[in-house]
């Protein structure tokens, strides 16, 4: 199944509500330290600087009309809110600087008080708390019509309270904001924006936490344009996600069943119908960071099955045959496809000149490997190299599915490949180099699983040093020049930014160093550029594929080592002087800059324009 979506750029409430950030990356941010360079400080600064409106910025939206003025319906479900919590969130939307608002409160907070069941599980203080925040949100409604207010004479649950609130809604799109939280003045400006660039029927912004009195930003989560794959591995999306009406109730609204992960629940089932999302990079929502209560062990393992659930149901939905797993991070889910009929894999390796580094790389793809279905073909381009001669008639001997061509004229890598592709019996060809050795043993299936998918052109993985430290998990576009690597240097087993390392994603170039793809793929795009001696030649190879509407996937649970090589083959196959490979090496990066212009001055969707372009990537831009 194709995703249909066009790339652009506990049943009750009461006790511990915290309805937004039970799943998700709340948690996971929470609990596991993630790498951003700067400390929470210099961020308040730089949001402060850089994404705050100051007043002239604010009088200027208020005056702005556009072509098409959006009515947008906010949907906040509330139990006895904190009164300053409360007011700071009904006066953030006041504070709007484009008014055409609806804000719709539910309140349960008296609810089945006098149900005659009980009555002890209420204390006078309770009793007495809870009728105050109908006061206080009355205080606001008798004076501002765009306020609905509805008191609930019984808790149904989270979803079934929220549906009473999008009900109520008669906006053209609709939100979700928690009862502690905010959202920043210029919030619903920056979305109506968006929306009179298309009407997209889903946008979503990034969003950060803010001091329990409102006054400081920490831990921001600057989000990736829409990614499928990681939105499958963790509720990334949250807030502020905007979504058209129509959408939101043809999906069924807020679902029961899914209480502690009914909005991640409901962002997948809008994300299916939706047809264009866009992503908005800038921080309009904030967290408030004691809104969110500590939950009990077996509380959040509920919590976390219940996410799983809401993946497991999108998958089904889209018609995927896939199972979903818990992680040991909470909120963070592995989806495993199935690989029907287990299809041929051609394995495609261009030759090592070192038969200790090619035992290392064959062995485990027999010994190891829950993926047997493959044939191997490999192209040795160093013609009389004889222990490798010698290594080549042993191993095909000893190992079925072998072949090994000799063959020199190569003059590139991308050279090489094309032609072992040419030879390739099966439907998926998986490109390796010589030097790689396999560490986890379903990787194979697992790049296969997500390759066999409609959607998916090229699968990737996580290609790891000698010292356990990433290499490669994939490119960011225009970082450092033309390309960089994701997470490099991250070790093993640790979380990357906001653990995006350890979750499949999607991203836009992986390398072809350890790259699996379709073989029809591979032949309507013409295979790799035999102009790059490096790995542009990949990185070009991804963008094309993208350029056709096929998605690139790094998976997670793919990994390999990849080893120093034995021998340069870029400059063995080159054959030139080294001054004049340098030359050449620079001369490619212009020819791929002219190529690719456009995403290296735009900007990798996948890669949030609030990072910088030049040092570490996942590092704040300056002010």
């Amino acid at each position: 199944m194709k995703f249909p979506f066009t790339p652009e750029g506990s049943g009750t409430i009461k006790r511990g509500f915290d309805f937004l950030k039970n799943n998700g990356l709340g948690n996971v941010i929470s609990n596991v330290k993630y790498k951003m360079s700067g400390s929470n400080t210099a961020y308040n600064n730089w949001y402060k600087s850089v994404h705050e409106a100051d007043e002239e910025e604010l009088a200027v939206q208020k005056k702005h009309s556009f072509a098409y003025e959006p009515f947008i319906s906010i949907i906040v479900p509330v139990y006895m809110t904190p009164e300053f919590y409360l007011r700071s969130m009904i006066e953030s939307v006041q504070a709007q600087t484009y008014e055409k608002w609806q804000l719709c409160i539910v309140d349960v907070s008296q609810a089945d008080m006098d149900d005659g069941v009980d009555e002890m599980r209420f204390t006078a203080y309770e009793r007495t708390y809870s009728m105050e925040t109908e006061k206080i949100v009355a205080q606001y409604a008798n004076l501002d019509n765009r306020i609905s207010y509805k008191l609930l004479e019984h808790d149904m649950g989270t979803s079934e309270n929220a549906n009473v609130a999008i009900r109520m809604a008669v906006g053209d799109y609709v939100t979700v904001i928690g009862q502690n939280d905010l959202i920043a003045e210029d919030a619903l400006y920056h979305v109506a924006g968006a929306i009179n660039e298309k009407r997209y029927d889903v946008v979503y912004s990034d969003e950060d936490r803010v001091s329990t009195d409102g006054t400081k930003h920490q831990d921001p989560i600057f989000k990736p344009d829409f990614s499928i794959d990681l939105l499958r591995s963790l509720n990334y999306m949250q807030h502020l996600f905007v979504v058209k009406r129509v959408i939101a109730m043809e999906c069924g609204g807020f679902r029961t069943g899914y209480e502690g992960a009914w909005l991640y629940d409901f962002i997948l089932r809008c994300c299916e119908r939706a047809k264009s999302i866009k992503h908005i990079p800038r921080v309009l929502y904030h967290w408030r960071v004691d809104g969110k209560t500590t939950e009990d062990a077996d509380r959040r393992e509920v919590i976390n099955e219940t996410g799983r659930k809401a993946v497991s149901s999108h998958i089904k939905r889209c018609q995927y045959y896939a199972t979903v797993a818990k992680t040991e991070i909470e909120g963070m889910y592995k989806v495993s496809y199935e690989t029907p009929g287990n299809p041929l894999v051609s394995i495609v390796i261009p030759g090592e000149a070192s038969p200790e580094l090619m035992e290392k790389c064959l062995k485990p793809l027999y010994e190891f490997s829950r993926y047997s279905n493959f044939e191997l073909i490999i192209i040795d381009c160093y013609g009389d190299n004889q222990e490798m001669i010698k290594f080549y008639q042993r191993i095909q001997r000893k190992r079925r599915n072998i072949r090994v061509i000799a063959k020199t004229e190569f003059k590139t890598l991308g050279e090489v490949r094309n032609y072992g592709a040419g030879l390739a019996n099966g439907d998926y060809i998986l490109f390796l180099d010589g030097c790689t050795q396999l560490i986890e043993p379903t990787s194979i299936r697992a790049m296969l699983g997500f390759c066999m998918r409609d959607d998916v052109g090229i699968a990737g993985a996580t290609l790891y040093n000698d010292n356990s430290t990433i290499n490669s998990a994939g490119f960011i576009i225009g970082m450092n020049g033309v390309a960089d690597s994701i997470h490099a240097g991250t070790k093993k087993g640790e979380p990357g930014y906001l653990m995006y390392n350890r979750a499949n994603n999607n991203c836009s170039a992986v390398s072809a160093s350890c790259m699996m793809v379709k073989k029809n793929i591979f032949k309507q795009l013409k295979g790799f550029s035999t102009e790059y001696l490096s790995n542009l030649a990949d990185i070009d190879f991804c963008l094309r594929c993208r350029d056709s509407n096929y998605l690139i996937v790094s998976v997670g649970d793919a990994s390999w080592y990849i080893h120093p090589a034995g021998k340069d083959l870029v400059a063995f196959l080159a054959d030139m002087p080294a001054d004049k490979l340098e030359r050449k090496l620079r001369s490619e990066k212009n020819i791929f800059r002219n190529l690719w212009s456009e995403i290296i001055e735009n900007g990798d969707p996948y890669y949030n324009v609030n990072y910088v372009r030049e040092g570490n990537p996942f590092s704040l831009k300056k002010e």
